[in-house]
Order: C-alpha cells, then structure tokens, then sequence
C-alpha cells in the first residue's frame, strides 16, 4: 500500500506554530512523517553521513510516553514511520523530535500534536452472526492470498535476479574467455609472422651464398682460362726463341 505522507517544518530557534497531523486509532505502517528541520529560518546542515540520530517522542492521551527511531532521509530532512503504539490510544498526542550525536549532545525541537480519531474496528472480535463472521474471513482471506502472491512474486523476483545474474557471470566468463583466446590467436598470428619473417631472411641468406658461389666458380673458371692462356702464350714465346737460337746457330 502506497505511504500517506505528511510534510511538516520545525524551527530549532522559533516556537513553532501549533501543527495538527492525523491518522486513525491502529493505523499500521500506513502514514509517514516527513519533517524538514530549520535553524532561525535557514536549513539545518544535518545529512545521513553527519554521524548524528534522529528520534521522535511520544506522549498519549493516556500518560504514556515512548521515543522512536527516524530516519535521516536528506539534508535538514527527517522521516518518521508511524507505527501502532503511538495511535494505539485516540484524543491529542504530543510528538517532538530530537536529534543525538555520538558524544553525548541532544537537540530537540518545539512539541506538534497528532490528532488520532477514534477507531470504529480495533481488531476485537466480529459480532457473533454467521453473515459478519463469513464477511470478515472471507476479507481476511482476500488478504492472506494477497500477501502470498506478493510473497510469490518477491520469490520469484529474487530467482529472476539470481538467474540473472549467473546469465551475466556465466556471460563475462564466456566473453574473459573469447579475449583469452583472442589474445592467444593474436600471440600465435605473431609468433607465425616472426616464423615467417625467419624463413623469408634464411632464404634470402640462401640465395645471396648461392649468387655468391656462381659468382666464384665464375671467377674460378676465369682465373683457370687466364692462366691456360698464359701458359699458352709462354710455350708459343719459347718456340720462337728456340727457333731464333737455331737460326743464329745455323748463321755461324
């Protein structure tokens, strides 16, 4: 059920006007009050990090008096559930606020007045007739498989939360391990480059020592023709000097 809520201001340094808020005899976890706090007119600087707690007092028409926990729900701003035991009792009952810090200080504020009226059904039993009793169970019932279906429903919520996310850890494990593997691809795309690059510079070294060793072969067969062609000539140099010794001989 949707929260009736009722805005309220308290002045730490000003009488506050006389402020009436209602609810009825048992109302239960129905009402909130939310109370924005000031100090001589500007905003009082509390938040919910402040280290400071916040309470509302209580004092009912039958003399009893209790004090509550509230939230600090925003700057300068507090918010009270109304629970049962303070409209437990109908007529005027006095509320204050007060706020405590962890080294003992305590601030409270100008009293305000919640008006309960009386409630008409406070939970005592239903006239004994048999169409009241079969009404009431029947509402009571209507509440009851309320509830279980919202319980069933926050049942099945929190299973579509949970198999949510073990969709999205079991989907970032698959996605760690695709990159895993990416990066194992790309290491090994590297690694066959740099095989690849290897075998382009062995066989380039290959055939610079083949052009290389056609190369002294080359000069080899060059060096052997030089030097057959030079003895070659020193043989034919010699014929003639003999020849010429012969005809000097023959001239004598």
């Amino acid at each position: 059920m949707q929260k009736i809520k009722k805005y309220i201001a308290l002045d730490f340094q000003k009488r506050n006007n006389v402020r009436v808020v209602y609810a009825t005899q048992c109302d239960m976890n129905c009402r909130q009050l939310v109370i924005s706090l000031f100090n001589d007119g500007e905003i009082f600087p509390i938040h919910s990090n402040s280290g400071a707690l916040a309470a509302i007092n209580v004092l009912r028409p039958d003399g009893k008096s209790s004090s509550f926990p509230a939230e600090i729900s925003g700057i300068g701003e507090v918010t009270y559930d109304l629970t049962a035991w303070p409209v437990g009792v109908a007529g005027e009952v006095k509320m204050s606020l007060s706020l405590y810090t962890n080294t003992g200080d305590r601030l409270g504020t100008d009293p305000f007045t919640l008006y309960v009226a009386e409630g008409l059904y406070l939970g005592s039993e239903v006239e004994e007739d048999e169409e009241s009793q079969t009404a009431f169970n029947n509402m009571m019932q209507k509440l009851a498989d309320l509830n279980l279906t919202e319980e069933i429903r926050e049942v099945n919520e929190e299973e579509r939360k949970a198999n949510e996310l073990e969709r999205k850890r079991k989907e970032n494990d698959r996605i760690s391990e695709e990159k895993l593997r990416v990066s194992a691809e790309l290491s090994r795309a590297n690694q066959e480059g740099g095989r690849n690059n290897n075998e382009l510079l062995r066989q380039a070294d290959e055939l610079q020592r083949q052009q290389n060793e056609e190369a002294r072969i080359a000069n080899e067969a060059l060096r052997f023709r030089v030097t057959e062609a030079l003895l070659e000539g020193l043989d034919n140099l010699l014929l003639i000097q003999e020849e010429y010794i012969n005809m000097a001989g023959g001239a004598s």
